[in-house]
C-alpha cells in the first residue's frame, strides 16, 4: 500500500461516514471504442455491493451517461446514480429532448457530415462528438465545426471532456456544482467526501472538493486531483481496500 492510500485509509476509519462519488467509463469500467461495450468487472461489483451495504457508505455514481443507462450497467440498490453529469438524479427524474437542443445536434451532424471516424451520439436531450479516433487534423476540423455551432445559440454548451466533445443544454452545470449541493444535504454534513474519476468532466468536482479525497484515474496529466491510480483495475483494488478499513 502506497503511503497516501494509508493516509486515506486512517482518514476512512475516523470520519463518521463516507459520501463516495465514483464515474464510470475509464474509472470503474475500461474505455471503449463503442459506449455501448462497456462493463462493470465483476470483481468491481463485488466489492461495489459491499460498500454499498455498509451504512456509513453513502455511494454515488456520478456520469456523462444517462441515468437509467449507468443503472443497467451498475444495477446495484441502495446508491444515488447521477445521469447526464449530475443533471438527472432520483429527484429530478429524466431531462426530456428539447427541440432546441435537437435542432443544434442536427447542425452539428450535418457539419460533420464526411469527417472520417466523427460521429455523434444521441443522448437524448445532449449528445456527444465521438472524435477520439480520428486523426489530430480531423479532430481539430471537428472542434472548429462544433464552436461554430455553438456560438449561434444560447440553448447549449460544451462539457469539457477527454472522451468527446459533450454538448449539453445551458442549464447543466456539472459534475462539480452537483457535488457541492449534495455535500449540503444533512445527512453528508460530517461525511469524508472521496471522489475518483478519469475525466476532464470530473476536474470541477477535484477542485469543490479539495479537503476531501481526490483521485484521478488513468495516465498522468494536470489535474486537481491529490492522488492518482493508474487504471480501474487499481480503482478496484482501493475500493477493496476502502471496504476493509470500514470493517
Amino acid at each position: 500500500m502506497t503511503d497516501w492510500r494509508e493516509r486515506v485509509v486512517h482518514r476512512v476509519r475516523a470520519a463518521p461516514c463516507c459520501a463516495l462519488f465514483l464515474d464510470f467509463d475509464g474509472t470503474l469500467a475500461e474505455l471503449t471504442s463503442e459506449p455501448r461495450e462497456a462493463r462493470l468487472p465483476p470483481a468491481t461489483k463485488r466489492v461495489l455491493g459491499t460498500l454499498a451495504r455498509d451504512r456509513r457508505v453513502h455511494l454515488f455514481f456520478i456520469s456523462g451517461r444517462r441515468r437509467g443507462d449507468l443503472w443497467k450497467r451498475v444495477r446495484l440498490r441502495g446508491c444515488e446514480y447521477l445521469g447526464l453529469f449530475g443533471a438527472e438524479c432520483g429527484s429530478r427524474g429524466r431531462m426530456r429532448r428539447s427541440t432546441a437542443m435537437q435542432r443544434v445536434r442536427a447542425q452539428v451532424a450535418a457539419r460533420i457530415a464526411g469527417l472520417p471516424r466523427v460521429w455523434v451520439e444521441d443522448k437524448g436531450p445532449a449528445f456527444v462528438l465521438h472524435y477520439r479516433q480520428a486523426s489530430p487534423k480531423v479532430r481539430g476540423q471537428a472542434r472548429r465545426r462544433l464552436q461554430a455551432v455553438l456560438r449561434t445559440t444560447a440553448a447549449a454548451h460544451q462539457l469539457r471532456s477527454a472522451h468527446g466533445l459533450e454538448v449539453v443544454p445551458a442549464e447543466v452545470r456539472g459534475k462539480g456544482a452537483v457535488v457541492r449541493q449534495l455535500l449540503r444535504l444533512p445527512a453528508l454534513n460530517r461525511a469524508l467526501p472521496i471522489y475518483l474519476g478519469d475525466d476532464l468532466s470530473d476536474e470541477s468536482a477535484f477542485r469543490v472538493l479539495g479537503r476531501g479525497v481526490t483521485v484521478r484515474v488513468g495516465p498522468g496529466r494536470p489535474t486537481a486531483a491529490r492522488y492518482a491510480l493508474r487504471n480501474p483495475s487499481e480503482v478496484c483494488g482501493f475500493l477493496e481496500q476502502l471496504a476493509e478499513a470500514l470493517r
